[in-house]
């Protein structure tokens, strides 16, 4: 340890016997040292050296107090020792002063530049208050002074991931793993940065090679296989997630985030009875997990037990006020009470903190639902669109163009024999009413209403295989879901995307074709935080160019249909229900029930965007909904206009 003398210099007795004192202390003698120390002042009282020694020997023997006071004393005597600094900046960092000790260590920073353990020092505690920037600003410091520092090079990616820059981040995860490519705990964070990046194939194959270096009783892969459970989830895969979770849990079965994303996803597949059981115990095991106590609030909302919901809510208040899931649980409840005021401000105080991404992009669409509630109408755009921007999604229109031009060209598949008369497809632009039609179909006791399957798509990825099995796996999943129910419905809308293909494998099938004013879709499209693989929804070019594309299919399907097609105007469909209804159940082929009428009356669940709007009754509130937004959606108009001018001629 470095001696320092005192202004008017020090005897070489005094050096001698201070380092004795170090020596000494080294060894064990404690207080032989600290009297060595104190001998030293007896007869030098300002002398730094001896000061810093001696708050160093109380911090290491638990003395914080006395350490403290000859550690700032040594600092007065002597500001230009950068090592005074740093011991300071190490106790007060031990005893939680870490803004103390931000001071404390920059100025060791400071004063010697190229010392890297303090950057180290600062850029840690710069994290522990929260001033991620900053903490990431000297991280690169210490790299450029340790370019090789591993440590350094993931404490970089961390701060990247938390200020929602996960490119810089994969990258440093990345670095790492170059040289370390078993280590599970880089893996696992990379995983996560490719995940918010949208890039979930990636994600997935990262997982994946984590959990092949894991031994398979490694508490690391609990982890591991929950991240993998998400990242498939997000992929818009039902099976597969829940496995994973069962697989953290079979491992871990105290890892409390993988039970919480388990009880998440069967939230998210309506499964709302088995979720709440699971946050519930989730609550029993620790009380205060912010996202069981969210998603037990938003099961009961979404099952319409909205008192029990927002008592829960208001509970946790004081955790609703940092927890961005429970706050936006919070803005739905308060809306659906009619009191979006309520929630407005603590939904504005979280976005005013430094949040994640994806997470203040969730808040910015419910800031944008509250402001809309209170017809605040540009306020809601902006919230909308900054909300878009901040996702950075792009959709690619070249590849959209060559797949419409493609169902403009190619023939008819190969075609099975045998028909079943069970499907009954709902296609459509999404938010176009697709919901409502199958809540209404749902109320019939002869159908079972399937929700959005993704079956038909994954047949589509398989343009190779055997046309019989694929038609075999199709009707099986049918046979799972609808037991022996006549009609099961596909409420998946993008499904008229291979409307051919259903003409050729499901023979005996019929298709809805749900129909909406384009302005009123691209309207609820644009202010849905919909999953990333809807990456046209964030732009209203992209909305354009997209229900340019959709227009064209179903102008192809309808002029030679590979199906029977019934179109639904969505529009006459609210405004005559007892006309439009009736149609659409025979054209099921089904004899009438005057249950259909009334489709909020069922308690089905409904696991989409329009999950509340169809417990209401059959009304007209959401035809023109656009309207207040005309100025806004005007780039919509005119690109669709743009679109379909050049698509006739």
């Amino acid at each position: 340890m470095r001696v320092c003398h005192t202004a008017s210099g020090a005897s070489v007795d005094v050096v001698q016997t201070l380092k004795k004192a170090i020596q000494k202390h080294r060894g064990g003698a404690h207080e032989d040292a600290r009297g060595a120390c104190a001998s030293v002042l007896k007869r030098e009282p300002e002398h730094a050296g001896a000061h810093h020694l001696l708050g160093v020997f109380h911090k290491t023997e638990g003395n914080l107090d006395a350490a403290e006071t000859h550690l700032r004393r040594a600092v007065a005597l002597d500001g230009f020792a950068w090592h005074y600094h740093a011991s300071l900046g190490n106790l007060l960092d031990e005893r939680h002063d870490w803004e103390g000790a931000v001071t404390s260590y920059s100025r060791a920073a400071q004063y010697n530049p190229s010392n890297h353990k303090v950057r180290y020092n600062l850029a840690v505690t710069l994290g522990r208050l929260g001033r991620t920037r900053e903490a990431a600003d000297r991280w690169r410091e210490m790299l450029a002074l340790v370019p090789g520092s591993a440590v350094a090079r993931f404490q970089l990616g961390n701060a990247c991931y938390a200020l929602g820059e996960y490119e810089e981040a994969a990258r440093s995860y990345e670095a790492v793993l170059a040289d370390r490519p078993r280590n599970l705990d880089v893996i696992n964070n990379l995983a996560s940065a490719q995940t918010a990046m949208g890039k979930l194939e990636a994600a997935a194959v990262t997982l994946r090679r984590g959990l092949a270096f894991a031994d398979p009783g490694d508490p690391r892969s609990a982890s591991l296989h929950a991240n993998l459970g998400a990242a498939l989830a997000l992929s818009g895969q039902v099976e597969a997630p829940t496995a994973c979770y069962q697989r953290a849990l079979a491992v871990d079965p105290g890892y409390m985030p993988a039970a919480v994303k388990l009880a998440q996803h069967l939230l998210q597949q309506g499964e709302f009875e088995a979720a709440r059981a699971r946050f519930q115990d989730v609550l029993t095991r620790a009380p205060e997990t912010p996202g069981a106590v969210a998603g037990l609030a938003e099961a009961l909302e979404r099952q319409g037990e909205i008192t029990q919901a927002m008592t829960l809510v208001r509970e946790h208040m004081d955790l609703a006020a940092s927890e961005p899931n429970l706050a936006a649980v919070a803005a739905v409840l308060c809306r659906r009470e009619g009191a979006p005021e309520q929630a407005l401000p603590l939904v504005s105080g979280l976005l005013a903190r430094g949040l994640p991404d994806p997470q203040r992009v969730m808040l910015l669409h419910h800031l944008g639902h509250l402001q809309d509630a209170l017809g605040e109408h540009d306020a809601a755009f902006a919230a909308w669109s900054e909300a878009n921007a901040l996702r950075g999604l792009r959709f690619d229109e070249a590849a959209w163009r060559a797949e419409v031009e493609d169902v403009q060209r190619r023939g008819p598949p190969a075609r099975v024999e045998e028909e079943d008369e069970r499907p009954v497809l709902i296609v459509g632009m999404p938010r176009s009413g697709t919901s409502l039609v199958e809540q209404i179909l749902g109320c019939h006791p002869e159908v079972h209403a399937g929700g959005e399957l993704e079956y038909l798509r994954l047949m589509a990825e398989r343009p190779g295989a055997e046309p019989e099995g694929l038609s075999r796996f199709y009707r099986r999943r049918l046979d799972q879901r609808g037991g022996d129910a006549r009609r099961v419905t596909d409420k998946m809308p993008q499904n008229f995307r291979w409307l051919d293909l259903a003409g050729a494998l499901l023979p005996g099938a019929r298709v809805i074709h749900c129909r909406r004013r384009p302005t009123d879709v691209a309207l609820s499209c644009f202010r849905q935080n919909f999953p990333t693989s809807y990456d046209w929804s964030t732009s209203l070019t992209g909305i354009a160019a997209y229900h340019a594309g959709y227009e064209r299919m179903m102008a192809r399907w309808l002029a030679a249909p590979p199906l029977p097609i019934f179109e639904v105007d969505y529009e006459r469909l609210v405004a005559e229900p007892e006309a439009v209804i009736p149609e659409m159940v025979a054209f099921c082929g089904l004899g009438w029930d005057e249950r259909c009428l009334r489709p909020h009356e069922s308690r089905r669940v409904v696991n989409t965007a329009s999950y509340a709007q169809v417990r209401e009754p059959i009304h007209t509130g959401a035809v023109d909904r656009a309207a207040p937004y005309a100025a806004h959606l005007r780039p919509f108009v005119e690109a669709l206009e743009a679109l379909r001018g050049s698509a006739a001629a």
